[in-house]
């Protein structure tokens, strides 16, 4: 979502080196990535700058956390490879670095993934435009131009976010459980090497945890602030917009989501 919705594709790979391990409660959950970004009662709504200072400096400290949550994988990973040895490995330093660049692919194919079912837009026309592969690579250099102008914007001071979603297709469905099958490898490759190294004591294993989830948790705050910010610029689709309806479902008053079509002004009760 950070990359393709929120077009923030250095601070989102950043993101994802600093942050090796995987949802594993996403890895078979195909969730719909618009329904992320609308708004519910209760949920954060973070800082909004009102400042173009204000704005950079925010900015410069989600890179700096990000680059240091980063850092200090890169360093953890070098320094259990030559101070350890995996007893299933032991020919090599390279094993817990491997295990943690290995996430990096899965994360850009999860980008990949949620691009099949949604993109951002920023006019009406694009909503309908049918895109073929010539089409798209000559709108390289302008995509990367809209991504250079974002990258350095926290998604809560962007333009207003408008989005078009497509149905799931045979490509998506595959790629999703092929994902899924990546994201299972890779958890139990993680924890093959990480319960094979040797040489290492428990006080050290505890630190070794410690930072590890230092790295993992300020990444997923840099994560849910940047979700939060999408929510609060995000622009819903008004053929998508639905309202709550009661229905009685065996003497049971049950709310359920319609949609605006769908509504029935004689029957519709209010909550």
């Amino acid at each position: 979502m950070l990359n393709v919705v929120g077009r923030r594709p250095l601070l989102a790979l950043l993101i994802s080196f600093g942050n090796p391990s995987v949802y594993m409660e996403r890895v078979f959950d195909f969730r719909q990535p618009e329904k992320m970004l609308q708004r519910s009662r209760g949920r954060y709504r973070p800082y909004v700058p009102d400042t173009t200072f204000k704005r950079w400096v925010l900015s410069g400290l989600q890179y700096a956390i990000a680059l240091g949550a980063a850092a200090n994988i890169a360093v953890l990973s070098w320094q259990l490879g030559v101070g350890t040895v995996c007893c299933w490995w032991p020919e090599t330093v390279f094993g817990p670095l491997v295990w943690t660049i290995l996430s990096i692919p899965i994360h850009l194919a999860g980008t990949f993934a949620i691009r099949l079912r949604v993109r951002r837009i920023d006019t009406d026309e694009e909503k309908h435009m049918d895109i073929r592969f010539p089409q798209w690579l000559r709108q390289i250099p302008k995509r990367l131009s809209g991504y250079w102008k974002s990258e350095w914007v926290p998604a809560v001071a962007q333009d207003k976010i408008r989005t078009v979603s497509f149905e799931e297709g045979k490509v998506y469905v595959a790629w999703s459980w092929l994902l899924s099958t990546a994201t299972v490898i890779h958890i139990l490759f993680g924890s093959l090497v990480l319960s094979g190294l040797l040489f290492i004591g428990p006080r050290d294993a505890l630190l070794v945890i410690f930072r590890y989830v230092v790295s993992v948790l300020v990444c997923r705050i840099l994560v849910t602030f940047e979700l939060a910010g999408m929510r609060v610029r995000y622009v819903p689709d008004p053929d998508q917009k639905g309202s709550f309806d009661v229905v009685n479902l065996e003497n049971k008053f049950i709310r359920h989501r319609v949609s605006t079509h769908e509504r029935d002004p004689h029957t519709a009760e209010e909550v």
